[in-house]
């Protein structure tokens, strides 16, 4: 809880202020993914259990690809205003890698979870939102040589790979 309130009085007091200094994101994703799911199964439960982190650390990596994918539609109009995400930190190109990435390394912990303790029944579930991680790497990928981009069509397969994956999740852990 101390981490959290931590976090959140960083990323929205000054001199911090880490929502507009690029690092907000970071903050937000480990905020939203890590610490309040953390907190909620520790309410629950009254202790942490290890693979709690193997569970979230792929909804990490796919709220990142979530917020570099949206902010890739507005990137000129930011650098004009002097605005600073994570997208105008890293530049477009390193901007457009890492979400591939942050994708493509999210389905690799969730398959390896296995290896790490977590069951089958949690995992294959996650495994199916991957055509969709897929087709949005595909669509940024697109966009890196030069296509014509369809933001709606972004925006909207960059939040269905986050949010299911993380209904898909908590549904397995509620059904279990």
């Amino acid at each position: 809880l101390g981490i959290g309130l931590l976090l959140g009085f960083f990323y929205a007091v000054q001199p911090f202020k880490l929502a507009y200094s690029g690092y907000g994101e970071l903050v937000a994703a480990v905020l939203l993914t890590n610490l309040v799911p953390a907190f909620a199964y520790l309410l629950q439960e009254g202790e942490l259990i290890e693979i709690l982190g193997v569970l979230t650390l792929p909804l990490t990596t796919l709220y990142l690809a979530l917020t570099l994918a949206t902010s890739l539609e507005h990137y000129f109009e930011q650098i004009k205003r002097g605005q600073q995400n994570l997208m105008i930190r890293l530049g477009w190109q390193r901007g457009m890698f890492l979400h591939n990435l942050c994708i493509l390394l999210a389905y690799l912990t969730i398959g390896l979870g296995v290896f790490f303790g977590v069951p089958w029944t949690l995992t294959w579930p996650r495994l199916l939102t991957l055509p969709i991680g897929l087709f949005q790497i595909w669509q940024i990928w697109q966009i890196g040589i030069g296509a014509k981009p369809r933001w709606r069509l972004l925006r909207i397969t960059a939040y269905a790979t986050f949010a299911i994956t993380a209904y898909l999740l908590g549904l397995t852990l509620w059904v279990m």
